[in-house]
């Protein structure tokens, strides 16, 4: 019979050693997450100092408490002290782990299964026949809305692109229409982001019940082929975040689709790549070996969901027809939610699975209210903030 001394030891002494294995093993049969060695160093800060990511991720899980603080002040997971890369991959690792204490959704339909199935292993699915035609003339209705404000407003010479994190805008260099508020003018955007088996496909990729963040309505104009920002290989500075997208017009091969390398869902971005988010082909290559590029092409109505942590791209062509689509993003925590408007009514009488979507997008004060004074992406300024990634 092992004394709980002796398993607080060798806890210990397996996270300075990067056991992985044993220590998850040791943490699912009792071993304290919050144990202490000699020098009163709680395990959290053993790992995380020797760099282990995955180890600290696996504390966390087991609520290791990431607010306990030495004799300086400095907390377990101080930024001060094992720096913002290591920090960043504690994140990444703890967000794939998944939450020991939630339930999976059961995926009853056939359907869905393959749904989960393509997204677990590809990064992106197709969710063919999920809207109706109704829902995607409401969609189109409440779009088409959008673009003749915005429109008046740049007759006016008003609405063109200041920020990042504006309400709305006319992007003149991108030749785009865009609105970070897109559900203001969509209750259909709203129902069909609610819709139960698309929130249990999420809940079941996140490994818990999603938030919603943010509603996005895009026109593309056709335009000359471009390489910077959206329109070259990327990844959105986000870990595991979802993004369900709705063609709102017929998108064939001569058009402006979007691309994804498959299986890339699944890569560990270095902590620059969250600061500047270029993610080449050859980067993708060198650790998936072949790749494959799958292209969003298909009529208006069809809906993809997709892991934006994988390398995709827009594709802007100037002999193409317009593009409309309407995005929506979900995420398994709260430390990025944009807030916006539903309109009236919007939600009534719908039954969610567990967790409301809606709360924290209802809640959090709309990102275009707030000053813009943020120096770095809003994905790296939370980080140090741990609180405000944990589950």
């Amino acid at each position: 019979m092992v004394s709980v001394t002796e398993q607080k030891h060798e806890l210990i002494e397996q996270v300075r050693t990067g056991a992985v294995a044993r220590v998850h093993e040791m943490l699912g049969k009792g071993a304290d997450a919050n144990a202490v060695d000699d020098e009163g160093q709680p395990v959290l800060r053993i790992a995380a100092v020797e760099g282990e990511a995955e180890i600290a991720a696996l504390l966390l899980e087991k609520r290791a408490d990431f607010r306990w603080q030495d004799r300086q002040g400095h907390a377990a997971l101080s930024p001060e002290l094992i720096g913002l890369p290591t920090l960043h991959r504690i994140r990444q690792h703890y967000h794939r782990l998944g939450d020991a204490g939630w339930k999976r959704p059961n995926l009853h339909e056939e359907k869905l299964r393959a749904w989960a199935a393509d997204l677990d292993q590809n990064g992106i699915v197709h969710l063919d026949g999920f809207m109706d035609e109704a829902s995607l003339q409401a969609l189109q209705a409440g779009f088409a809305q959008f673009v003749s404000r915005l429109n008046k407003k740049i007759l006016r010479g008003e609405g063109y692109y200041r920020h990042y994190d504006e309400e709305e805008h006319w992007w003149p260099r991108d030749r785009a229409y865009v609105s970070n508020n897109a559900f203001s003018h969509s209750a259909a955007l709203a129902r069909l982001a609610s819709r139960p088996e698309l929130l249990k496909l999420v809940a079941n990729y996140l490994g818990q019940w999603p938030n919603i963040t943010r509603g996005i309505a895009m026109r593309y104009l056709p335009d000359r082929e471009k390489t910077h920002d959206m329109f070259g290989w990327h990844h959105d500075m986000e870990d595991q975040r979802l993004k369900m997208m709705i063609l709102l017009t017929d998108v064939g091969p001569d058009d402006q689709y979007m691309s994804y390398v498959l299986g890339s869902n699944r890569l560990f971005h270095p902590f620059e790549m969250f600061l500047k988010n270029p993610c080449s082909l050859e980067y993708c290559s060198n650790q998936l070996g072949e790749i494959e590029i799958f292209n969003t092409q298909g009529r208006a109505g069809d809906v993809f969901v997709f892991d934006s942590n994988g390398a995709h791209r827009g594709n802007r062509r100037p002999d193409a027809a317009l593009r409309d689509a309407c995005f929506v993003e979900f995420s398994g925590d709260r430390s990025d939610v944009w807030g916006g408007d539903l309109p009236e009514g919007a939600l009534e009488g719908l039954e969610w699975p567990d967790h409301d979507p809606f709360e924290a997008f209802i809640e959090t004060e709309k990102k275009w209210d707030k000053a813009t004074a943020r120096q770095m992406p809003t994905w790296v300024e939370n980080l140090p903030h741990i609180d405000s990634w944990l589950r």
